[in-house]
């Protein structure tokens, strides 16, 4: 995620201010589940921490391979982001967490960006 030491502005104009989301992956290869969503919900609160925002929704995908149809939990925040409107930036630990190739990964922010959402870099 964020790589630059800069703290961007988390105001905005819709009333989101400083409100996330968080998302967590787990693929079916990790031994040991319980502590990758640990250590993945403690990278993203650092990160939302970082960013002045405060995280308002947990989206978690266990045993879930990086595709998107096999994503309900990320689908379902993706459908609820459009439907609400309601959180500035969605959280995550590693770009992994979301798509394991370009093109997937370009088909889900071609989704998270009409809801208004930015990343902080």
């Amino acid at each position: 995620m964020p790589t630059n030491s800069r703290k961007p502005s988390t105001e905005s104009r819709s009333g989101r201010t400083s409100r996330a989301v968080m998302y967590i992956r787990v693929g079916r290869a990790e031994h040991n589940s319980d502590s990758a969503v640990t250590a993945q919900r403690a990278a993203c609160q650092r990160i939302a921490t970082t960013y002045g925002a405060t995280v308002v929704r947990e989206y978690l995908d266990l045993g879930r391979p990086a595709q998107l149809e096999y994503q309900t939990e990320l689908r379902r925040l993706l459908d609820d982001l459009a439907a609400h409107r309601d959180a500035a930036f969605v959280v995550i630990s590693d770009y992994a967490r979301l798509a394991r190739d370009l093109g997937g990964l370009d088909t889900i922010i071609r989704r998270i960006r009409p809801a208004g959402l930015r990343s902080p870099r």
